[in-house]
């Protein structure tokens, strides 16, 4: 059997690509290899570069709110898309196509559909966007990680599996990171592109967060602001500075930390819930439908994490983090009014039914 995985959301196709791997299914991947511009390879690439495993390029465009010379080129690039998809599935002949949503899974599912190929979908977060609304019409199934998703698809189609977990993030096994024990650990993470405002909050209020804690912080890489660049010049003992962290890695931090400081997109919640870690959550503003927005205030409104608006001044942030670990242990407790939304057989079942 082979199945063909694309979408905007690679951390959860990645678990369901390990569970493909384990019963001796073929995958195939399709997406973006290439930032807009053609300068860099995108996070989606390098990921699965670093597991050895082939990206299929898509050079699709998409529809955007803003009108600018990029998002005329984006709509230009949509015919293009779709005739690509159709040779991409024809060569591959894959038996199955599942989507993570995005502007790349739109072509993909179009033609699987002229092609009568079974289409399946996964909507990670509570109020899905056009383009899986759109999927869902022609597809066999839909998968939703939020309850609170299901009245937006045909009924009769959605399963609530979850959202897949990477097996790293429950148990990876870190060969290169060593952190102490003499202070408590604060992990600073923006996501696998990093997020340039929750670092510069960072890097102000740094000489007081490195008194009492040690902060591990993954920067992200995006170039425009040489964030990490800046930062790994910081001469801190308490301080400890990446740009980017492996599977592993990622996941021991997530373990070993006592607060985490993060975005707020859905695969965090789920890593976070699945974990029973308490968080300071910055809220991407602009994400779609304000997505962020919604999912820290589930966590806050729970009582497992504070919110932190980067409009806010530094300071604030330093005092959201002090009280989030001051009441650790009552925060903590609150994971228990959370559990329905933990499923980490989410990657088995989205499987089984591919099956």
């Amino acid at each position: 059997m082979k199945i063909l995985i694309t979408g905007g959301h690679i951390t959860p196709a990645l678990s369901v690509y390990d569970e493909c791997k384990k019963r001796g299914i073929n995958v195939v991947f399709v997406g973006r290899q290439f930032s807009y511009d053609k300068s860099t390879q995108t996070m989606e690439a390098k990921m699965l570069e670093e597991r050895n495993i082939k990206l299929i390029h898509l050079d699709a465009g998409r529809l955007t709110r803003i009108l600018n010379i990029q998002s005329v080129r984006h709509f230009l690039k949509i015919p293009k898309g779709y005739f690509q998809a159709v040779n991409i599935l024809k060569k591959e002949r894959p038996d199955a196509i599942l989507s993570f949503g995005g502007y790349i899974g739109l072509p993909i599912s179009i033609a699987g559909k002229l092609l009568s190929i079974p289409i399946f979908t996964h909507e990670q977060v509570m109020a899905p966007g056009l383009t899986n609304r759109l999927i869902s019409q022609f597809a066999s199934k839909v998968f939703v990680s939020f309850g609170e998703s299901v009245k937006y698809f045909p009924k009769h189609k959605v399963i609530l599996t979850g959202n897949p977990i990477r097996q790293a993030i429950l148990k990876g096994k870190s060969k290169t990171l060593n952190i102490g024990n003499n202070k408590p650990v604060i992990f600073v993470t923006g996501g696998s592109l990093g997020a340039h405002e929750l670092n510069r909050h960072v890097e102000a209020i740094m000489p007081k967060l490195t008194k009492k804690f040690l902060v591990v912080h993954q920067t992200g890489n995006v170039a425009e602001f040489h964030d990490f660049e800046r930062l790994k010049k910081l001469e801190n003992e308490n301080y400890f500075v990446f740009d980017h962290l492996l599977d592993d890695d990622f996941g021991y931090m997530m373990r070993r930390a006592d607060v985490i400081v993060s975005r707020s997109g859905a695969n965090t919640v789920f890593e976070l819930l699945a974990l029973s870690k308490i968080a300071v959550l910055v809220p991407l503003p602009f994400s779609s439908f304000a997505e962020q927005e919604e999912h820290a205030r589930l966590l806050e409104d729970s009582g497992v994490a504070k919110i932190f608006y980067q409009i806010h001044k530094s300071e604030e942030l330093f005092e959201t983090i002090q009280f989030v670990y001051n009441h650790r242990q009552e925060m903590e407790i609150n994971f228990n009014s959370l559990s329905h939304y933990v499923h980490l057989d989410a990657a088995k079942r989205i499987v089984d039914e591919l099956v």
